[in-house]
């Protein structure tokens, strides 16, 4: 059976809404995954480095899921990336130990899509934003997999009566797609 790690980069998880919903619909479609979430794990930041890069090597499909905040990853996230992918581990003459293994990038945005254009207020595609994972899958061996996005979860408010079905829909979709990426 395919080992499938989830990597989850929410710095405050316990009060996400789209996220966590998102997360807790994938695991009820994939409960064999195991879910990591950095914000439980390490609320100081200090990163059992030993104990991440086990897990990495241990399976065989590694998702990293996030709100995107900033134009990236939030700082959890970040840090995760610096302490465990690291020379030696994951890249270098020698860091062949992530080496096609399947990646996938999941993350939600507040804004909508519509915002991600030229026309739209980020003044960019959500394409101009995503070289900078390709290149950490790259750099890393990993074989990389389209990203799961999922727009406007900030503006889907499930405790508006209109907007739950939305929501709802959004995460199953979201849920969804992820689950069938990690097959």
């Amino acid at each position: 059976m395919k080992k499938i790690l989830v990597v989850s980069g929410h710095p405050d998880y316990k009060h996400s809404v789209a996220n966590r919903a998102i997360l807790d619909e994938f695991h009820r479609l994939v409960p064999q995954a195991e879910i990591v979430y950095l914000d439980a794990e390490y609320p100081d930041f200090n990163i059992d480095v030993e104990r991440e890069q086990k897990r990495l090597v241990e399976a065989d499909t590694v998702v990293f899921e996030f709100p995107f905040w900033w134009y990236s990853a939030p700082s959890l996230m970040r840090r995760y990336f610096e302490q465990v992918l690291t020379h030696g581990f994951a890249y270098g003459s020698e860091g062949r130990a992530l080496h096609g293994k399947k990646l996938i990038f999941s993350f939600t945005t507040g804004a909508g899509e519509d915002a991600y254009s030229v026309e739209g207020y980020q003044h960019y595609d959500m394409d101009a934003f995503i070289p900078q994972f390709r290149a950490l899958s790259n750099l890393c061996g990993f074989e990389w997999k389209e990203p799961v996005i999922s727009y406007g979860m900030m503006l889907l408010d499930p405790n508006d009566k209109e907007a739950a079905e939305r929501f709802n829909a959004a995460v199953m979709e979201h849920a969804g797609r992820l689950a069938e990426a990690v097959k």
